[in-house]
């Protein structure tokens, strides 16, 4: 009887065994299959995405590659706007989608919580991509929207990347003089406060050599270098109120300037806006 359940016995196990490395290989091999998905999707996603950005003159294009700040991306490709039907406009997109994101994976531990925050993150990154295929694709934008939601977005982004762009909320935005020409206003505006920093930085140097040279001398009594004192501190203090000043008129000047980007929707009629603005600034310099 021991001689017969123990030879009966060992085909079952052995069964068993295969079963369970059969089942181990099939698990192997679908995460295998899942995992090479997943890696075409996100080049398949970075590329188009890059692509999109250089087209459209947008500065950091290579952060399409970086997995929380290529939603900086597709926020500016959607004009740094969100919407959630035809009344709510969010605004900032470009800054706040890779924020929410990053908070999503923070706290994604914290029950409950975690679970809100990550619904309401999903919603906003649907209402991107929703917002990103209706600019480039406004005959499919819905399928894409929800084949995304459900295969991953990486595909239908790279299929929508040699498309011209078209927002009707903002129809001089996706073009590349738009961004050309913000970024040069923003370089302009950036070595403009170099120069006034600067040159506070040689005028400070100035006003310590006078006033240490004034005090430095013979016979100076304490009463008097500690007016010296107080006017150095005057001095410098006017001194960091120009500049802050300055710098204050130099972004009034780069907003005027971007505004009138956006509102001129060919480069001739942009370049007549910002002479048209210099000569203002002129007029109200010699007022």
């Amino acid at each position: 009887m021991e001689d017969f359940y123990y030879y009966s016995s060992v085909p079952a196990d052995k069964a068993v065994e295969r079963m369970f490395m059969g089942f181990g290989v099939f698990l192997i091999g679908l995460i295998a299959v899942l995992g090479v998905y997943l890696l075409l999707c996100y080049i398949f996603e970075s590329v188009g995405l890059y692509h999109m950005s250089k087209n459209r003159g947008i500065r950091h294009a290579w952060w399409s590659w970086i997995p929380i700040m290529r939603w900086n991306i597709i926020g500016e490709l959607d004009n740094d706007e969100i919407l959630f039907g035809k009344d709510m406009i969010f605004k900032r997109a470009a800054f706040w989608l890779p924020v929410l994101s990053a908070a999503s994976l923070m706290i994604c531990g914290i029950p409950y919580i975690s679970y809100l925050l990550l619904f309401a993150v999903w919603m906003f990154e649907v209402s991107a991509l929703w917002r990103l295929f209706k600019i480039y694709d406004p005959k499919h934008y819905v399928s894409y929207t929800v084949w995304s939601i459900i295969l991953t977005p990486g595909f239908f982004i790279f299929a929508v990347k040699d498309k011209t762009p078209y927002d009707p909320l903002n129809p001089d935005k996706v073009y590349k003089d738009y961004y050309e020409d913000k970024r040069e206003i923003e370089d302009a505006q950036h070595k403009a406060d170099k120069e006034i920093d600067q040159k506070v930085k040689d005028q400070e140097a100035e006003i310590e050599k006078t006033y240490q040279d004034a005090i430095d001398k013979e016979g100076v009594t304490d009463e008097e270098k500690e007016a010296a004192r107080k006017d150095k501190e005057k001095a410098l203090k006017d001194l960091h109120e120009r500049a802050r000043m300055a710098k204050e008129d130099n972004a009034k000047t780069a907003h005027d300037f971007e505004k009138a980007a956006e509102d001129s929707p060919t480069e001739e009629i942009f370049q007549s806006e910002v002479e048209a603005q210099i000569f203002i600034d002129e007029e109200e310099d010699r007022k």
